[in-house]
């Protein structure tokens, strides 16, 4: 029964963009399925990528105040490693149990949708999208489709490009009585980096995949998002923090892991944000032209 209401409870906040988006219509006089409104808010999510790669590519460069404190949090954190990642053990992952089942679990889809916690998430953003088209909602739909964006670019950056650039070890289990320093795919040494691999895919093994938490890095980015998007930012964590909290320990990571994530996730989100927010406003705005010539057609992109 606790599991159903929780489940209720989760679908309940994780939809709430599309009552937002009915509240709007009834406030605007919106059109039901505007299509127009549909299309031009794709485009403007759409157009805004070559914004948001660039800004990806130059801003540690740009703004090096914030990314070398970063790196030093996240570096600070893997000295003491050890004995933080043994209490968070003891007294975080231990201390909670429980488990979200995976929504429609005998569709077609579950692959795609992932499983478990993952696919309250996919399907949330998913809902809420058609709610906001249905709705004439632009906002809504807005929010939707950058959360999927940031959700594309955390797998991107943090699962396949960082994790294979780290190849860190995933800890132990029970690091409070680890005897023997290294297990097949997990370690009690908090140093064991360099256990390079082929880029991750979504069947990997976890052999050096430790560092940055990929579901903390795609929690957090959706949660930024929609935080921004709605200005409102205590639910949309709050949401994140249960959806991390489901089969907590099945995460198998070291703090500074999920630290990193955390933070990597929360610029993402503010950048896929950002760059939507300026392309929408005609800064930075890029013009795209399809051009044909004897061998095909060349698509160009003007800054």
């Amino acid at each position: 029964m606790y599991q159903k209401l929780r489940e209720c409870f989760l679908l309940a906040i994780f939809t709430l963009p599309t009552f937002a988006a009915a509240q709007d219509y009834q406030y605007q006089n919106g059109t039901y399925f505007d299509m127009g409104v549909a299309s031009k808010t794709f485009k403007k999510v759409l157009f805004a990528v070559p914004s948001d790669l660039y800004n990806f590519a130059v801003d540690p460069f740009l703004y090096p105040e914030k990314s070398l404190t970063a790196l030093g949090i996240v570096g600070g954190l893997v000295l003491v490693d050890k004995p933080t990642t043994t209490f968070y053990q003891e007294n975080i992952e231990s201390n909670i149990n429980y488990s979200l089942d995976t929504i429609f679990p005998n569709s077609g889809m579950t692959k795609l949708m992932r499983r478990g916690a993952d696919s309250w998430l996919t399907y949330g953003m998913a809902f809420s999208y058609l709610g906001g088209v249905a709705f004439g909602d632009e906002r809504t739909q807005a929010a939707a489709l950058l959360a999927i964006k940031a959700t594309a670019y955390s797998y991107a950056i943090s699962h396949v490009i960082l994790k294979t650039l780290t190849g860190r070890q995933r800890p132990m289990d029970d690091l409070k009585n680890c005897t023997d320093s290294r297990s097949i795919y997990h370690t009690c040494d908090p140093y064991d980096f360099g256990n390079w691999h082929w880029p991750p895919t979504f069947n990997t093994e976890q052999d050096g995949t430790s560092m940055p938490s990929f579901h903390t890095t795609m929690y957090f980015s959706v949660a930024r998002v929609v935080a921004e998007v709605y200005d409102s930012y205590w639910l949309p964590y709050l949401g994140a923090g249960v959806l991390f909290a489901s089969a907590i320990k099945g995460h198998q990571h070291w703090v500074s892991d999920l630290v990193a994530g955390g933070i990597i996730g929360t610029w993402i989100g503010h950048e896929v944000v950002y760059s939507y927010t300026k392309n929408a406003q005609g800064e930075r705005a890029q013009t795209y032209t399809i051009s044909p010539t004897p061998y095909g057609f060349v698509v160009s992109i003007a800054f």
